[in-house]
Formats: structure tokens, C-alpha cells, sequence
């Protein structure tokens, strides 16, 4: 395991106990989903809560007068743990992690469906059952449309890809003639 992950690993199990002691693990997961969707999307902002040259008063104030409104005391303190120990590069890192462990140790798991052409509700939903049969859980479906992979389908299920589309199939065909 590299240093990152075990770094990645430490930090988002000890944001999960704490939102799990604080019963508010959905409002923290939105929470720090806001937050990555702002850094990412002003990466100048990200870049000044990185950098050493900026004190960390300074850091403080400038989150809690852009994030004010989106920030708790929980999400702050994971955010002043990584800038103080250097490790603010890692916040997105993190929040992945932490949405792991949320999904591991709920009863719900997240799928997506890439089709493309759209499905109906049916198959949709033929899907979905198969899938919650086979795991013993609830699914959280997001359909996504992609004609790129030209028929059949590919489900994401937690962490594990399956795909059953044409255009992977084809791809196997032609590596497989290259060898030959």
C-alpha cells in the first residue's frame, strides 16, 4: 500500500467515526461533496490551501467566508488537519474514501448503468432486482447514456465493473486477431 493510500485510509475512517458518533454521516457526505465540487471547480482556491506560504489564520478565515454557509465544525477541522499536516491534496482522495465506507457499511449500494440508447423503467428496474438479489442489498441506480460502447450494457457495482458491451467485445476480437 502506498503512503498516500494508508494516509487516505487513516483520515476518511476517522471522519467515518466521527460522523457516525455524530449521526449525521448523509448532511457530512454532502457536506464534503460541496466542498470537493468548489475546489475543484476554483482551483485557485485549492491551490492557496495547499501552498505553506499562506498562514493558516488566513486559510481559516478564507473558508469560513466562502464555505460558510456549506461548512461545519466537523468538515473544518478535517480540512485545517490536512492543510497543518500537508496533506490538503488529498481532500478529494478522501471524500472517495469516505463515500466508500459509507456505502460498505450501509444496507444501500450504488450502481450505475451504461447503456447506449436509453431503457425503459422495465429493464431498468429487471436490472436492479437481479442485481439486489444477488448482493442481499438495496441499489441506488444512476443511468447513464453512452452510444461510444454501441449495444449491451456495463454496470459499475460499488468498486467492480462489468461490462457486457459490444464495443469491449470487439476490442477483445481485434486484440486476440493481433496475437495471432
Amino acid at each position: 500500500m502506498s503512503v498516500n493510500k494508508g494516509i487516505i485510509k487513516k483520515y476518511s475512517q476517522a471522519l467515518y467515526k466521527v460522523a457516525v458518533k455524530e449521526d449525521d454521516i448523509n448532511q457530512i457526505s454532502n457536506r464534503l461533496h460541496s466542498i470537493k465540487s468548489i475546489l475543484k471547480s476554483v482551483p485557485e482556491l485549492n491551490q492557496l490551501l495547499i501552498t505553506r506560504r499562506v498562514q493558516m489564520e488566513d486559510k481559516m478565515i478564507m473558508l469560513k467566508n466562502i464555505l460558510g454557509d456549506i461548512i461545519s465544525d466537523i468538515e473544518m477541522d478535517l480540512m485545517v488537519l490536512l492543510m497543518e499536516n500537508g496533506h490538503m491534496m488529498l481532500f478529494g482522495e478522501v471524500v472517495k474514501r469516505f463515500d466508500y465506507l459509507l456505502d460498505k457499511n450501509s444496507q444501500v449500494i450504488k450502481i450505475r448503468i451504461t447503456s447506449s440508447a436509453r431503457l425503459s423503467d422495465d429493464e431498468v428496474q429487471q436490472i436492479s432486482s437481479k442485481i439486489e438479489n444477488k448482493i442481499q442489498k438495496k441499489v441506488d441506480v444512476k443511468i447513464e447514456t453512452d452510444t461510444s460502447i454501441i449495444g449491451g450494457i456495463k454496470l459499475r457495482v460499488g468498486n467492480t465493473l462489468i461490462d457486457g458491451s459490444i464495443y469491449s467485445r470487439l476490442q477483445k476480437m481485434r486484440d486476440t486477431l493481433i496475437q495471432v
